[in-house]
Formats: C-alpha cells, structure tokens, sequence
C-alpha cells in the first residue's frame, strides 16, 4: 500500500510539473478564439491563409472558458502545427468545438492534452464532412465528441486517454487507421451512441488493459455498421453490443481471451428480437509481419497504403 501510494504521489507531481512546463510557453485565454470563414480571432492563435480558410496554430494554447477554439464557418482548417492545446480536463470543458450547421471543417496536426473535451460537434443539429485527421489525444476526459455528424472522417489519429476515447452518434463515417489506447480498467475505446447507421470502423488498433475495458460498444438501434480490419488486444470485451444490430465484422484480429459480448434490456417489448452481429469470412486476420518490433502504437499495415490512406 505504502508504495502505490508513492507512485501515486510521483504520478500527480510529475503532471503537476509537466502542466506547469507547459503553462510557462502557452498562451492563456479566459474567452473562445472564434474562426468564421474571414479569419475571426486567428491572429490571436496564429497566421490565417485566406485562400485556403487555414488558421495555422504558432504557439501552445490554454483556455479556461467554456470553448475554446471555435469552428463557427464551413469550409475552414485548422492546423495545430503540432502544438498543443489543454483546459486543464474541467468538467464540460471543450478545447475544441465545431459549431451549429457548420460543415466541410478539417482539424488536423494538434496534441489535445488534459482536455475534458478534446473535440466536440453541436449536438442538437447535424454537422457533415468532418475530417479530424493526424491528431495526438492524452489524457483527456473524452477525446472526440461527435454529436450528429453525417459523411465524415476519422482518421489517423493516436488516442492514449484513461477513459472514454471516442463517442460517436451519427450515419455514413468512416472511422480509419486511429490508435485507441484506454489505460484505466474502465476504459472504452469507440462508442456508436443511439441509432448509429452505416459507419465504417477500419484498420484500427484498440488495447485495453483488462479490467472492464471495452474496445467497441455498439448502443441501442445502432445498425449496418462494419467492423473491419481491427485489432483487439486486452479488452474485457473487445466488442460489446447492447441491443443492437444488425452490424457486420469481418477479417478483425482477436488478440485475447474473450471475444464477443452481446446483451438485450431485461425489459422490453416482446417482439425486439435478440439481434446478434454477423460475421464474414475468418474472425481472424493475418498481420503483415508479426515481429518484436511490432507495436500496439504502430499503425496496421493497410494504413502504410498511401492510396487507402486518401479514401
């Protein structure tokens, strides 16, 4: 007991003074940065390219209100650079958020650290064509919140976060080569939230560490979905389905004890059927060149496929 507790100590202080390092070369804001498509408050965060309505990040960013970046126009990017930005994981606190009706908006090269929220959409109406792509997600409450969201992409992204990585409510998205690493027993991968249709979960890695962890929760009238090309690896239940379904998996990688886990409510209408997933072809797929250099943090080897990489 006495050494986990100071391992415990030497955790937080060492957190402590990573987050200090990092407040002493960040800039701090007290309000939201708005982006609209003729540049906003960019200039207060970074360099704004008209042509392409890119707001390019050039330093580190704290924010201790509500928002923090806000997407408030189509069509704009925005490039973190590789800086990081952080609300030091305040409850409902989001580093960045893609406002109402906005569509066609990329976030891309930008470390979410200590968030609550890394990236969130409106949740009371739609938002299509997202594309949040090449992003790092640590320590954050929830990585990505996305509410409502139609025809975008997921892709490329490294999440190493205690809890819950990715919720995602909407139809027709493509989840692609993202890293998914949830470290507390608890952790959840990916969540398809209510009614979630036709979504394509591709070529991504999740390791759990056990406990309860769950790589991907399928929630109630989530449906024609496909699992495809995974890796699973330490999950408690790497895909669980809670009265959902139909949903397809096919040519995934199972590297663990426990497979599959599906339930129903205890009370429900008689005639909801008990809808299990289907499957296609093997449950297990062959990776390109098993070695001991392989890694949970290296990409599967499609993603190394410039051309799948571009879809």
């Amino acid at each position: 007991m006495k050494k986990v507790l100071i391992v415990k100590n030497f955790l937080i202080a060492f957190l402590a003074i990573l987050m200090a390092a990092t407040s002493a070369f960040a800039a701090t804001f007290t309000a939201p940065v708005v982006i609209d498509n003729t540049g906003g408050d960019c200039s207060l965060i970074g360099t704004w390219d008209s042509g392409t309505k890119t707001c390019t990040i050039t330093q580190d960013l704290i924010f201790t209100s509500d928002k923090g970046v806000v997407l408030a126009s189509d069509g704009i990017t925005l490039d973190g650079n590789g800086h990081q930005i952080n609300n030091y994981r305040v409850a409902q606190r989001k580093c960045v958020f893609i406002d109402a009706l906005v569509d066609d908006v990329t976030v891309k090269n930008l470390e979410f650290f200590t968030c609550y929220i890394g990236v969130m959409t409106d949740e009371y109406s739609y938002n299509e064509r997202i594309d949040i792509k090449d992003n790092t997600f640590g320590y954050n409450g929830f990585a990505i919140a996305a509410w409502k969201v139609k025809n975008s992409k997921f892709r490329r992204n490294d999440h190493y976060d205690r809890w819950d990585n990715f919720i995602l409510e909407g139809n027709d998205n493509k989840v692609m080569c993202n890293n998914f690493d949830y470290y507390h027993g608890s952790g959840l991968g990916l969540a398809l939230l209510d009614n979630s249709e036709g979504n394509q979960i591709k070529y991504n890695t999740f390791q759990g560490h056990y406990g309860s962890s769950i790589g991907i929760l399928f929630w109630p009238g989530s449906k024609q979905n496909e699992v495809i090309n995974n890796d699973f690896t330490n999950n408690y239940a790497p895909v669980y389905f809670y009265d959902s379904g139909p949903n397809t998996l096919y040519n995934n990688n199972f590297r663990q004890r426990r497979m599959l886990t599906w339930t129903t409510p205890k009370k429900r209408p008689s005639n909801w059927p008990l809808r299990k997933p289907t499957f296609k072809a093997s449950m297990g797929i062959r990776m390109c060149k098993p070695s001991k250099a392989d890694s949970i943090k290296t990409l599967p080897c499609w993603c190394c496929n410039k051309t799948l990489l571009k879809k």
